[in-house]
């Protein structure tokens, strides 16, 4: 019979501590597979790179605001450069003011919120321009020495600009690195945990394992010692469930009754071993053994009965009755001796008696 000792409860404590590293695995999966997610997002955002394309159109408003001012310079001086390139080099340096402004103005950074209003000022200095710009040659001749000041000053203030915006996208993207590095760092003790974590579940389920082995060969022997005291015995052993159909016999039983194994096996023991006009009988003692696990009032441990052979030869037999639970049922376990010998014996010694008393009185 299984028995747990102080060490088989320390094995068997080992599943507990293997669901409990189950939930520690499924929860450092979710957390790896969260920080994995928010790195695979920062990498696309630096991937992507917008900050890079920003600051090089800041740094695009100096260069064309310095185009602007070198065309108008060219005009003055009659170096062969026309009212109409100024005009373009001037839709240029305004197309570029407008798409920054706007971009700018989008982020909403507090960080920059002086170098937004430095291009819109820009902006809105150009915004004055514009009616000399498209107005006649003449106007826009006389203008150019006033304008280029004004462009030298715009150039002067997108220059500031630019270098706010290249020192704001600097700041930002330290901090990126740094939450990108603090991400990764959290991800590795993550999986350093998920590792361990692992590592326990492989110790505890070789654990599981070798309590398993350990139970298997313990069941194994035991139903090998079961099975030969079985097959030793002289008195017929009939193991059934508890709707009393037989599971299993041994050889005595075989010799008993005259059945073969097979056909012992599945039958019920109320058609194969009881006469027909005990049949209701036993089957009421059956129940109530199988429900209380007791024989019937006044038969003490062991029951007289008669039995009946395959034949259908009937013969007196004492019957003690064992039982067991196995999951939801009860397995019934019947230890049947024939005691015709005995019956034959004692009527023998009871008419031996009866003739010494006749005798006597005679």
């Amino acid at each position: 019979m299984w028995r747990e000792d102080s060490r088989t409860r320390f094995w068997a404590f080992s599943s507990r501590q293997f669901a409990l590293v189950i939930v520690i695995l499924v929860i450092a999966g979710t957390a790896l597979g969260v920080l994995s997610v928010r790195i695979h997002h920062e990498l696309v955002d630096l991937t992507a790179a917008p900050t890079d394309n920003q600051q090089w159109e800041m740094a695009q408003i100096d260069v064309e605001a310095l185009v602007l001012v070198d065309t108008m310079n060219a005009v003055e001086m009659g170096l062969g450069a026309s009212l109409d390139d100024v005009r373009l080099r001037f839709d240029i340096f305004y197309s570029r003011i407008e798409a920054v402004a706007k971009r700018a103005a989008a982020q909403a950074s507090a960080d920059l919120s002086l170098s937004i209003a430095a291009l819109r000022g820009v902006q809105a200095g150009l915004d004055q321009l514009v009616p000399l710009i498209d107005g006649p040659d003449e106007a826009l001749r006389a203008a150019l020495p006033e304008m280029r000041a004004t462009v030298s000053a715009m150039r002067a203030t997108a220059r500031a600009v630019a270098l706010d915006y290249v020192r704001h996208f600097a700041q930002q993207s330290d901090s990126e690195r740094k939450a990108l590095a603090e991400l990764i760092t959290q991800t590795a003790s993550m999986g350093a945990a998920l590792l361990v974590a692992l590592s326990l579940a492989i110790v505890v389920l070789i654990r599981v394992f070798q309590l398993s082995v350990a139970r298997s060969r313990v069941i194994a022997e035991n139903h090998e010692r079961f099975q030969n005291t079985i097959f030793a015995s002289r008195d017929a052993i009939i193991v059934a469930d508890d709707e009393g159909r037989v599971l299993e016999v041994n050889p005595a039983a075989e010799g008993m009754f005259g059945y073969s194994h097979a056909a012992f096996l599945g039958g019920k023991i109320s058609d194969l071993l009881v006469p027909e006009r005990l049949r209701k009988r036993h089957v009421a003692n059956f129940r109530r053994h199988v429900a209380t696990g007791g024989l019937p009032a006044g038969d003490g441990d062991r029951l007289v009965t008669t039995a009946m052979r395959a034949g259908g030869e009937e013969f007196p037999a004492e019957i003690s009755l064992g039982s067991a639970v196995q999951g939801d049922h009860r397995i019934v376990i019947g230890f049947v001796r024939d005691i015709s010998a005995d019956v034959r014996a004692e009527q023998e010694l009871i008419a031996a008696r009866d003739e010494a008393l006749a005798a006597a009185r005679a």
